[in-house]
């Protein structure tokens, strides 16, 4: 449960020396008043505001905000897909609590930025994950509020959907997908993307082809090739068939695939693939030549 308390912490640290008004996301264009008043005259405030300190400093405080706020939310993922099926819901109560602790005792929970900032871009899209991952979240709540009254995540309602999911979607899980390629290949996972919809296997970001362990013996081809970098493979397999739509569990089910088939493959490495599907991989994987020579 460090994961959202270290975030805290470290946010506080930093309204500690610089005030409220620094922290960001970088969700926001900041700028200057001055600049503020022409954007009013022409409408364009929708995505600006007002700001009357060091825009430069802020937007530095802002990516390490952004650094931390991505740490956060990719250790709680990991932990989640490491976690067999029947302790997710033990473990997604225990976030809860923690949510509801911080909320009531820390320091950050009497800030503005709580409301503004750690709500919106911190708690509420591991939420949204939490649903995805087909956990009950309303029922969890609705059971701790019994015993620790209506105060319990006072800022999450019991009935609410995952609006920001499509956030999640978009930017989280792209980001993790990201950060399993070495960075010398990031810039051609877009050419990648290009050619396996090109050979029928995805059709517009969306896994199609028949054959589910398809994805597992590419991750494994392009850990061998030096693609990918994979210190945990379970986390690394779940979020590389998340970004394709593919959710992965322990039980096999629609638009599903189990873990184990998949980690065995992991396991069986280069020397499980066939000639034809190294060759195949080979071909498909070939968009980052340039790169490795």
């Amino acid at each position: 449960m460090q994961n959202i308390l270290k975030y805290c912490d470290n946010i506080c640290q930093l309204v500690e020396f610089y005030g409220e008004e620094y922290i960001n996301h970088l969700r926001w264009e900041l700028v200057n008043a001055d600049e503020f008043i022409r954007k009013v005259e022409n409408s364009q405030i929708q995505k600006e505001r007002p700001f009357e300190g060091n825009i430069q400093l802020a937007n530095q405080i802002g990516k390490k905000c952004d650094r931390w706020r991505n740490e956060c939310i990719t250790e709680v993922t990991e932990k989640m897909w490491q976690l067999p099926t029947n302790k997710q819901k033990s473990y997604v109560k225990r976030m809860l609590e923690q949510m509801s602790y911080i909320q009531l005792n820390h320091p950050i929970g009497k800030t503005e930025i709580f409301e503004t900032r750690v709500i919106p871009d911190v708690f509420r899209p591991i939420i949204d994950f939490f649903k995805s991952e087909g956990i009950d979240v309303p029922r969890i709540l609705s059971e701790c509020r019994k015993d620790k009254g209506d105060g319990f995540c006072s800022w999450l309602r019991i009935e609410e959907k995952p609006l920001s999911s499509f956030i999640y979607k978009t930017q989280d899980i792209t980001d993790s997908f990201e950060r399993l390629f070495t960075e010398k290949h990031r810039s051609h996972i877009a050419d990648l993307i290009t050619r396996l919809e090109e050979n029928s296997i995805t059709m517009n970001g969306k896994f199609i082809y028949s054959k589910k362990n398809y994805l597992a013996k590419l991750l494994v081809y392009l850990k061998e090739e030096g693609i990918v970098f994979i210190e945990k493979p379970t986390p690394a397999i779940k979020c590389f068939y998340r970004y394709f739509g593919i959710t992965v569990s322990e039980k096999a089910g629609e638009n599903t695939v189990t873990i184990r088939n998949l980690t065995d493959i992991y396991k069986n490495g280069i020397a499980g693939l066939s000639e034809e599907e190294k060759n195949e991989f080979a071909l498909i994987s070939s968009v980052f030549i340039s790169v490795r020579k």
